[in-house]
């Protein structure tokens, strides 16, 4: 993980038997709305005023959208730790469970069903394809990033 240090924004690399070990917290939305097309894409949906959304990519209203997650994980191996973006599929690997079910739990605040669900993932072993994303701020500060591109158990 320290050869974030040294990263290329173009460049993705494996790393090699991380361990998942953030305090997950349920009350945290860990989800989004995004657009059902398949052909889309889009990551997230605007509501509108009629209780529905659109996508601003190719114009589709829907009043059920599809749901996917966002996860920000610290993970660490043997030289270090850091945070993890995870996104849609490969958060649903480590999360066990189709965002849709997650939305459903935490609207219904079941917390017995996220505590054991934290236990699914959190100090288990994971092999890692990441991206290394570096943000620049209006002000200029420079925030490196991973994103998961692959995550295997």
């Amino acid at each position: 993980l320290n050869a974030m240090d040294n990263v290329n924004e173009k460049k993705q690399f494996p790393i090699m038997r991380f361990v998942v070990c953030f305090n997950y917290s349920p009350s945290n939305k860990h989800y989004y709305e995004c657009c059902a097309k398949p052909e889309c894409k889009k990551k997230k949906l605007v509501p509108t005023l009629d209780g529905q959304f659109i996508c601003n990519k190719c114009g589709q209203k829907t009043s059920n959208p599809k749901f996917s997650y966002f996860l920000n994980i610290k993970i660490q191996d043997d030289s270090g730790s850091t945070y993890l973006d995870v996104f849609g599929d490969h958060a649903e690997r480590l999360i066990g469970f189709p965002a849709a079910i997650y939305k459903q739990k935490y609207e219904s605040k079941d917390s017995q069903w996220f505590h054991q669900l934290s236990k699914n993932f959190i100090g288990k072993n994971y092999i890692l394809l990441a991206k290394p994303n570096i943000e620049i701020s209006i002000e200029g500060t420079i925030k490196k990033k991973l994103v998961a591109c692959g995550i295997y158990n």
